[in-house]
C-alpha cells in the first residue's frame, strides 16, 4: 500500500492515532545515517575502503533525510 494507506492501517490495528510520524521518520533515518558513517569510518580504519571515499556522508542513509528534509544532496 501508499505511506498513507500503511499509517491508517497501523493506526486501526494499534486502536489509536498514529501522531509525529515525520519526527519519527527522520529520527530513523538520522539514526540510521549516523551508523552508516561509523560504518565506513571502520572500513577506512581497517583499510578495506579508500580515506577519499564519501560513503560516511554520501549513502542512502543521507540520501533519504535530504530528500525527506527538503536538503541539497551531498557532494
Amino acid at each position: 500500500g501508499t505511506h498513507e494507506e500503511t499509517i491508517e492501517r497501523y493506526s486501526e490495528l494499534m486502536g489509536r492515532p498514529m501522531q509525529d510520524v515525520f519526527f519519527y521518520e527522520v529520527f530513523s533515518g538520522f539514526r540510521f545515517a549516523v551508523i552508516m558513517l561509523r560504518l565506513a569510518d571502520l572500513l577506512v580504519d581497517s583499510s578495506i575502503m579508500e580515506q577519499e571515499s564519501d560513503m560516511g556522508t554520501n549513502n542512502l542513509a543521507t540520501q533519504l533525510l535530504t530528500t525527506m528534509l527538503d536538503l541539497e544532496p551531498a557532494g
